[in-house]
């Protein structure tokens, strides 16, 4: 059976049409005609971006839902999946449309090799870019993308449903690259669109779901929510286990949140250990602001700048019981902390930061699950 891969580029990056005050007509429910402007300060839904749409390309779908991306993901952006023609035996084809808050690269076909066919041009709205890749038989049906590059935004269109045999423009698609093209180029398409577009997603019918919803909601974390938001950015948490509340809260003092968990052996490099999570208002008494000038610390301690403030590797050797490692950042509002104890803690730096992985510490007190404020998703896990 003849598979689909879905592309990398799927996404790729696009700008914002300039707002004006034109509206075009947009179908409604039964033969009624609403008027849907363009432009908006309505962020967009994912129903809506299907609603649009399914203006320009065939309705006789078999699937309609969101399509599935978390935050990091080109930014943030969301999206449309339409399916069609779907058997017991394959989903079927697939319309994706995908809109991102990011502009992209400035050449979009300079890495186009991967992909051999590449082909910008300049509109009124941006940049326009074709990107084609043949089938592969028996492997690899090919796609066709078209993007579109505004100033601060990206639409992705991409059909996956024909084998792509040659130029794409000269071919029979069931989503031929001109409704590909209008699909990109309609403005209502957009981060923000106007509360008539959003209404018409509300009205579409055959929805499937798939919403991002509230997953990406910033609320307050507590002691479970720190500890999994570390699991989650660690990754590897069949290695966590027991999962507590940190006594290093009281520490910390008011306000503090914290979770404390046992990590097994992981290979031959990172031994068991405990490891503390804490975040908090403020630092602990006996914690200097320069983190290395405290007494605890003396002589076995070293600062790294970070993208939300200064960070700090420190470690007291001696046997486990004893030794610890403690790495801390300080963001402008409040202060994040691991402690990792009941290991082996060797005099020597480079072994020290060995042993909790310190290149990957470092990133994970920046990370944006850890801390005071956490994403629903994060409070919803259940690991």
């Amino acid at each position: 059976m003849r598979r689909f891969a879905i592309p990398a580029l799927l996404a790729l990056v696009v700008v914002l049409a300039g707002c004006g005050d034109e509206t075009v007509l947009a179908e409604g429910a039964g033969d009624e005609t609403v008027l849907a402007e363009g432009a908006g300060d309505v962020p967009i839904t994912h129903r809506a971006i299907a609603a649009m749409t399914l203006e320009h390309a065939p309705d006789d779908t078999t699937r309609r839902e969101a399509t599935w991306a978390d935050r990091s993901y080109h930014g943030g952006g969301l999206g449309a999946d339409l399916r069609y023609h779907a058997t017991g035996e394959s989903d079927g084809g697939l319309l994706r449309v995908f809109v991102t808050p990011e502009r992209g690269p400035k050449n979009p076909c300079a890495d186009a090799e991967s992909w051999k066919h590449c082909e910008s041009r300049h509109v009124d709205e941006g940049t326009l870019t074709l990107i084609w890749q043949l089938e592969e038989p028996e492997e690899d049906g090919g796609f066709v993308e078209v993007t579109l590059q505004r100033a601060d935004e990206t639409v992705s269109v991409a059909w996956l449903g024909d084998p792509i045999t040659r130029d794409p423009r000269k071919m029979d698609l069931f989503v031929p690259v001109d409704t590909l093209e209008e699909i990109a180029q309609d403005e209502r398409i957009s981060m923000t669109t106007s509360q008539v577009v959003v209404d018409a997603g509300a009205d579409l019918d055959e929805w499937e779901g798939g919403e991002v919803g509230d997953r990406y909601d910033r609320v307050p974390s507590t002691d479970q929510g720190i500890g999994w938001g570390y699991w989650l950015a660690a990754g590897g948490y069949s290695r966590y286990h027991d999962l507590r509340p940190s006594p290093l809260k009281a520490e910390f003092g008011e306000g503090a949140i914290g979770a404390q968990f046992d990590a097994d052996q992981w290979g031959r490099d990172l031994p068991a250990q405990t490891i503390d999570v804490v975040a908090a208002p403020q630092a602990p008494d006996w914690m200097s602001a320069d983190v290395c000038e405290s007494e605890r610390f003396a002589g076995h301690c070293l600062a790294a700048p970070g993208k939300r403030g200064p960070r700090w590797f420190a470690w007291v050797p001696g046997p486990a019981g004893t030794g610890e490692i403690w790495t801390v950042a300080q963001r402008d509002d409040e202060v994040v902390a691991f402690r990792y104890s009941d290991l082996d803690v060797p005099e020597a730096q480079r072994e020290a930061q060995e042993l909790v992985e310190w290149w990957s510490a470092k990133e994970l007190l920046n990370n944006y699950r850890i801390g005071l404020m956490t994403d629903q998703e994060v409070l919803d896990a259940d690991l």
